[in-house]
């Protein structure tokens, strides 16, 4: 099951790094008439020495705040001015974006107009060690890997259900919800819960 979840999260990984390749190889007059693109009539530089203020063209992008950004020239592929740029907040027509080498986007950036293509961050690693640690852990081999492997008994307590549910009529919840909150207060692992109770 390691070896899946493992190979899961490289093949995960790939297929995003595809996509986003897909995006950034696409001419960017396409990408800002689709909203992939953003463009920016000039940059300067944040409040603090790793941020920027981006302000943006006539273009509307798909892009919220919390998105991760490429800022490039052209083109994501070969006129990259800056990666894993934070798209962090808008304000007064302009975007605040913090990374950790905007000195250096700043130093690049020629004074034309530039523009932010989606970006993201390969966690793979992460993932790795989270499921090595996972796997080496108690909770782990006896818990949350059987239950993915699906060989995990879902039991519950019948009395720690029954008084949960006893508790949630006295709240004035309906059955469905009293049902829902005996079931999550009363799995000695996990319960799924499904629907808004």
């Amino acid at each position: 099951l390691l070896a899946e979840l493992l190979n899961f999260v490289r093949e995960e990984q790939a297929a995003s790094h595809e996509r986003l390749l897909d995006i950034w190889q696409r001419p960017v007059v396409d990408k800002l008439t689709t909203g992939w693109s953003q463009d920016f009539t000039h940059l300067e530089r944040g409040p603090d020495l790793g941020s920027l203020w981006a302000y943006p063209g006539d273009a509307e992008s798909r892009f919220r705040e919390g998105d991760m950004l490429a800022l490039h020239a052209g083109s994501a592929a070969d006129d990259m001015l800056g990666r894993g740029l934070a798209f962090e907040l808008e304000e007064d027509d302009r975007w605040l974006l913090r990374g950790r080498r905007v000195q250096e986007v700043l130093d690049s950036w020629n004074g034309a107009p530039c523009f932010a293509d989606p970006d993201v961050m390969d966690l793979t690693s992460m993932y790795e060690d989270a499921l090595e640690e996972l796997a080496g852990s108690d909770i782990g081999q006896d818990i949350a890997l059987p239950l993915l492997a699906g060989t995990l008994d879902i039991t519950f307590d019948a009395r720690d259900v029954a008084d949960a549910e006893a508790v949630a009529h006295g709240k004035r919840l309906n059955d469905a919800q009293a049902r829902a909150v005996g079931k999550a207060l009363g799995a000695h692992h996990v319960a799924c819960i499904q629907g808004p109770p």
